[in-house]
């Protein structure tokens, strides 16, 4: 009995404290809006090129769906390109 009424207590206590806690901020700004029930636009990446990747990252969309699928995209291009553009609005 005594072991069920500290877990009960601690367990509140716990949850006492999370919600004490204010929200963590969310670095993806498009889930972000989406929660917000805002409109996101996004573009479509498919060209190896970094140059055009940092173009589109900086030019207002809110996302680049980077397309490995149907392209000649590799995993190495797509890392240059989202290296090469660091901190550039648009969420790969």
């Amino acid at each position: 009995m005594k072991k069920t009424l500290v877990l009960l207590i601690t367990l509140a206590l716990t949850a006492a404290s999370l919600a004490a806690q204010p929200p963590k901020k969310m670095l993806n700004t498009v889930k972000q809006k989406l929660a917000e029930g805002k409109q996101v636009v996004g573009g479509t990446v498919s060209v190896p090129d970094p140059d055009t990747y940092c173009a589109m990252a900086n030019s207002g969309f809110d996302f680049l769906w980077i397309e490995m699928q149907h392209s000649p995209l590799t995993y190495q291009d797509v890392a240059h390109m989202i290296m090469a553009c660091k901190g550039s609005p648009g969420i790969p």
